[in-house]
Order: structure tokens, then sequence, then C-alpha cells
């Protein structure tokens, strides 16, 4: 097998959206300095060092991750508004194009009696799901490492304006983003790469992946009208956004054996709703999305033919506290594809389950967890246990293990990648 240009593109895409980020960086930095001449009354500097080591458990005994980062973060309280900038400064000794200094958020948030708004560079979150993707898909996702971090980790900060209006019982959201930012996936000759599906024999090129043009017209849009109410709350919200994942069109040449993938992001929409209620010790979740105009990929990986239909994607959930430190949270998720087609590669119900338990000790300084996900399509399994302990209040100490189990699926392509891992972490 031949793949060519990929890690090329990814790594020349990144490269463009810096530059595309110029102007939103320096509006960020204006804005940064105007409650601090303004108004200003309050400057509090914190942060974190924290260093993440993982050794596979399975032959070769590599390491996996390991890194070391600086977060240091500023917050400038005014009256009525305040500003709230990060910066990262990454050692990555894995996947050496991960290391960097980043300004991860910075954004001016300004609070009314009625309404407030934020600009700038920020995480958006959206969704009741724990660890799913069903609305929460306006901060796109960094996929280098897979699930291997915590999910905060895993979101990227977008350049946004987010406004509030703001009523007794109720919320409206607005969202506007100017720029687009695609999900970053893993390289090629990176232990987290995607397992090949291709033939030695077949030659796979990738063009460089078509993004939108800068533009107003292509700008993306949501809106969330929340519901808070006696016992139960609730939401619906709707986003009109690009792939962060481009589509791969494709040319196959069949006397040459080689593929030609042409990797495009398209205009998709997704009009969602979510509850959340209260029984007990227990709260019950869900959320669910229609979506239009999703592409599928076909079964047969030499057909060009790619499918277009709308799907609906939905999670129910329940949290559990019986008391003593005891949690407990369970989650069921279908991704459901309307009109479905037998020469699609996706199955017309693709179906996960997750869990996760924890427990404290020691006066809760000691916290074990368990965070299982479940391939029901494919039988294949991710399980992340781990063991925290707080030396002091700022100083903790992780160790863990990862554990990969199937033979395809999601999470079955990384079944050679058991590995056990420690982290400490020291915030200031």
């Amino acid at each position: 097998m031949k793949i060519t240009n990929y890690k090329f593109q990814i790594s020349n895409s990144i490269h463009n959206i810096s530059l595309r980020m110029i102007p939103f960086l320096i509006l960020n930095f204006i804005l940064l300095l105007i409650p601090f001449l303004l108004f200003a009354i309050d400057i509090e500097p914190q942060g974190f060092v924290d260093t993440y080591h993982a050794v596979c458990l399975n032959n070769s005994h590599d390491f996996l991750s390991s890194r070391t980062r600086l977060r240091m973060e500023l917050w400038i309280t005014g009256e009525e508004a305040f500003v709230f900038t990060s910066m990262n400064a990454i050692n990555n000794n894995v996947i050496k194009s991960n290391s960097c200094i980043e300004l991860r958020e910075t954004f001016i948030d300004y609070t009314a009696d009625k309404w407030d708004i934020r600009v700038g560079r920020q995480l958006i979150i959206w969704g009741k799901a724990d660890g799913l993707e069903i609305t929460d898909i306006i901060s796109p996702k960094d996929y280098t490492e897979f699930l291997a971090r915590n999910f905060d980790d895993i979101r990227l900060s977008i350049d946004a304006l987010k406004f509030h209006l703001l009523f007794e019982q109720t919320n409206l959201e607005l969202i506007w983003l100017p720029v687009f930012k695609p999900a970053i996936l893993p390289l090629l000759g990176t232990p987290w790469a995607f397992k090949s599906v291709f033939p030695e024999s077949v030659k796979v090129v990738f063009e460089e992946p078509i993004e939108p043009d800068l533009t107003l017209k292509n700008s993306e849009i949501g809106g969330k009208l929340s519901f808070y109410l006696s016992g139960i709350d609730f939401a619906f919200s709707s986003f009109f956004t690009w792939e962060d994942v481009p589509t791969l069109h494709r040319t196959v040449a069949i006397g040459s054996d080689s593929i030609h993938y042409y990797p495009e992001h398209h205009r998709i929409t997704f009009v969602g709703a979510e509850f959340s209620k209260p029984i007990g010790d227990f709260v019950l979740r869900e959320e669910s999305a229609f979506y239009k105009d999703n592409y599928f990929e076909p079964e047969n990986i030499l057909s060009e033919k790619l499918f277009k239909k709308n799907s609906l994607n939905w999670m129910l959930g329940v949290d559990w506290t019986p008391g003593n430190d005891w949690m407990l949270t369970a989650q069921f998720a279908d991704d459901f594809i309307l009109d479905y087609d037998d020469k699609i590669k996706d199955d017309e119900h693709t179906m996960l389950a997750t869990l996760h338990i924890s427990k404290k000790f020691i006066r809760q300084t000691l916290e074990l967890s368990t965070m299982a996900y479940f391939g029901i399509n494919d039988r294949d399994f991710f399980i992340r246990s781990s063991m925290d302990y707080a030396l002091t209040d700022g100083l903790h100490l992780i160790f863990g293990i990862d554990l990969f189990v199937g033979d395809e699926g999601m999470f079955g392509q990384y079944d050679d990648h058991d590995e056990v891992w420690i982290k400490a972490k020291y915030s200031f």
C-alpha cells in the first residue's frame, strides 16, 4: 500500500488555518485590553503543569504518549465584564508536530440584566451526553491521540460570538462562527493513526481537503432555546455548519489498482432536542439530533458512488448517585441512517453503550474510576480505569490502564494498543 500527500495535506491545512486566524488574534488582543484600561478591578493569574506518559503493553512496549504541558490562565474582572485568556506550552516527545505554544482561549464576556455576550476564541459545549457527540459538534475535536485524553482536552477552541437572552426560566443562545475550523485526525506514522483497510497492492493518494472559503456566507450559525422548569430541563437547538471531517470523494482506476481521494467538507444542518429530569437519586438524560444531508461511504472501497442521506442520532442516559461518594453513569446511543441503502459501508443502526463508575475514598483524596465504551455492532471495547490521589490540594498523581478489545471497529482497530500510564498535575 502506498499513501502519499496526506500527512503533508494535514500539516498544510493547519498552516492555512493559522494564517486565516490572524485577524481574529489581533481582535482578541484588542478586546483583551479594553476592560483592563477602562474598568478592571481584579487581575487573577492561575494555571497548571501536567505531564503524561503511556507505555504499550503489547510486544513493543513503546511509548504511545509522552507529553508535558504548561497552562497559563489570566482572569481580568471588571464591574460588568471580564476577560479570560489561556495559553498552552506543550512538549510532545511522541508526536513531535504537537509540540507548540498555542493560544487556547481568549475572550471578553459582558453581562447585562437581560443578556450577555462573549466574543473571541472559546469552547462551546452543547448537549446532555457524556463523552458522546450528538449535538456537541460546535467545537471540533482533536483525535491525534484518539480518546486517550480527557474529553475536555480533545475539544478545539473556536473563534465565535455567543449571545444570550436571559429570561426567568428560559435562555436563548445564538452563536456565530465566522471562520471554519476542521477536526484534526491522527497523522500517518503516529501510534494512533487509523488502521488501513486497503490491500497492499492498491496505491492510495489523498489530495488536500477542500475547505470553505473565508466568506460571510460560509460562516456557521446556530441557536439553542433552553427551558429550566421545576423538576425538568429541556432544550431545542439547531446548527447550520460544515462537516468537521471531510467526505472522501474518490476516483478509482481499476486497471492500475489505484484510488485517488478528493476530501471535501460539505454543509450539514441538524435540529436537536434534549432534556434532563431528576428522579430521586437518579437523573434521566436524553439527547437527539436529526442530521440533514450526511454523506456515507460505499461498502465496496472500489466504488466511486457516495450516498447522501439523512440520519437520526440519539442517546438515552441515566446518572445514579446512591451516596457515600459513589457515582454511576450509563448511556446508550444509536446513529440511525434513514432511507438506508444496503450498499452503504456503515450499518443502518450504529449502536454504542457507555458505563462510568467512580468512588472516592480517604476523605475524598483518592478516587477510583472506570469509563467503558462498548461498540455493539462490532463487539469492540475501550476501557479506561484510573486511580487519582490528591497529595495536596494542588498536586495530583494519577495511574491508569487503557484496554482495547476487538477485531474491528472504532476501538478494535487499536487492539494492540493496551497501555499503562501515569500523570502528574500541579495546579497553581
